[in-house]
């Protein structure tokens, strides 16, 4: 049987949060902060709020669908997997949303934008996988929680 490593599910997300810290910092250093506007009359004005509100809501409802399929009788190994892809199904539609925010900034040079971004990233450090939500948020058996601890 397949040893299942948990580190693996943390290692995936972080890269996801990387990304947009990534490609945040190069655009903070090669854009200047020119002005800050709620409202500049680009097509960012209302794409990137929505982004930013649909994929958080993607977000909630793919994590909950994807771990509905969990099973009580699937192996720990399985339940793992499939908690890991739901891990990044949660998180690629907000990545996204911060990544939006991010290039709505380096065309516009408005810091407005940022805010989404930086609200983006929190929610993803939010989100960040770990054994003790695995645990609340997946069935499992008292063996699989004893596996769980020595991981």
């Amino acid at each position: 049987m397949e040893t299942p490593n948990f580190k693996i599910i943390q290692f995936l997300y972080s890269s996801l949060i990387i990304g947009v810290i990534a490609f945040l910092v190069f655009t903070i250093v090669t854009v200047p902060f020119l002005y800050f506007n709620y409202n500049d009359k680009t097509e960012f004005t209302f794409l990137v709020p929505l982004f930013f509100i649909v994929g958080v809501i993607l977000s909630r409802f793919l994590f909950k669908r994807s771990i509905s399929k969990i099973k009580l009788t699937d192996s720990l190994f399985d339940k793992i997997t499939n908690y890991q892809t739901a891990n990044i199904m949660r998180g690629a539609p907000i990545e996204a949303a911060g990544l939006m925010a991010v290039v709505a900034y380096f065309s516009t040079s408005n810091y407005y934008y940022l805010i989404y971004a930086l609200l983006s990233i929190l929610l993803m450090f939010y989100y960040f996988p770990s054994k003790s939500k695995f645990e609340n948020n997946i069935k499992l058996t008292i063996k699989e929680k004893s596996k769980l601890i020595r991981m």
